[in-house]
């Protein structure tokens, strides 16, 4: 995988990469909406609309997953890839997670890539959270090699 991802697609998948072995830097976790957000987004994208009987109250993993994955029913592969990635992100910031094997990085227009499904109240605030993600450029060369002079 290259630092780019080279398409929503490939947002998603590197996303999904990187999540499975990012730990936070602070000792934070994910809350279990966090957690049910992702799980949701992932299965709707992959899966499509929930099938089966909701599992019984006392089944608490199962139903909560079930339930989560219910309230995407009818979302778009290409939308529960986008919210997939959008709170993948969010959690980066929010729990600071970090994962030292992974490179994966965007470039600044692909906040176009998911700004249709979501509604965006503070642009510059999203944009921001989007690129703090991860530095583009993590070595020095990096930069010249994609046309830009060398950072001091």
């Amino acid at each position: 995988m290259s630092a780019f991802a080279a398409s929503p697609d490939d947002d998603f998948t590197a996303a999904a990469t990187y999540i499975k072995s990012a730990t936070s830097l602070t000792g934070k976790s994910a809350t279990n909406d966090q957690k049910l957000q992702v799980y949701a987004h992932y299965k709707q994208a992959n899966s499509g609309d929930v099938t089966g009987t909701q599992p019984w109250a006392a089944q608490f993993e199962a139903r909560a997953k079930f339930d989560a994955h219910t309230k995407l029913k009818g979302m778009s592969t290409a939308a529960a890839k986008a919210g997939y990635v959008a709170e993948v992100l969010n959690q980066i910031d929010t729990l600071d997670l970090a994962n030292p094997a992974s490179d994966w990085a965007f470039l600044s227009d692909r906040s176009v890539s998911i700004a249709p499904y979501f509604k965006v109240e503070n642009k510059e605030k999203f944009t921001e959270l989007w690129m703090k993600a991860f530095d583009p450029f993590k070595n020095k060369d990096d930069c010249e090699h994609y046309g830009e002079s060398k950072r001091e």
